[in-house]
Parts: structure tokens; sequence; C-alpha cells
């Protein structure tokens, strides 16, 4: 479970990461739906937001869905005892 945890947070960081690369090239307005759904720091609409700030709390933001997909599977998944 945790390494799950672990991996979806990576994603979100690269995810986040490709965002903040692709706004040093390109003005991101035209964009806004698709990043709004990919990096959900974005609907905080705190601005200036540091990249770094951007990066890490999209991860947490990743991580913290995972791991309330990961408990209602357990819960969901649970056998009952015979």
């Amino acid at each position: 479970m945790a390494r799950r945890i672990t991996l979806v947070a990576l994603i979100g960081l690269v995810v986040a990461s490709c965002w903040v690369v692709l706004s040093l090239f390109t003005h991101i307005g035209s964009y806004t739906t698709i990043l709004e759904v990919t990096a959900p720091a974005a609907l905080l609409r705190r601005m200036p937001m540091k990249y770094y700030e951007f990066m890490w709390l999209n991860a947490a933001i990743y991580a913290a869905i995972a791991l309330v997909i990961e408990l209602t599977l357990r819960l969901l998944v649970r056998r009952p005892a015979h």
C-alpha cells in the first residue's frame, strides 16, 4: 500500500514538473481546464506560488487521493471471516 501511494505521489510530482516546464516556454492560459484536472494544486488560485511549492503540493494532493482510494478499497474488498 505504501509503495503505491508513493508511486502516485511521484506521478503527481512529475505531472506538476511538466506543467512548470511548459509554463516556462508558453502561456498557460489556454490550458487551464487540463491544468486544473491534472494538477489540483492549481485550483487554489494562490498566486504567485513558487514552482517548488506547486510541485510538492500537487504531489501531496495526489498522495492524499491515493490514500483515500486505498483505504476505501481495503474496506470494500474485506472478506467476511468464515
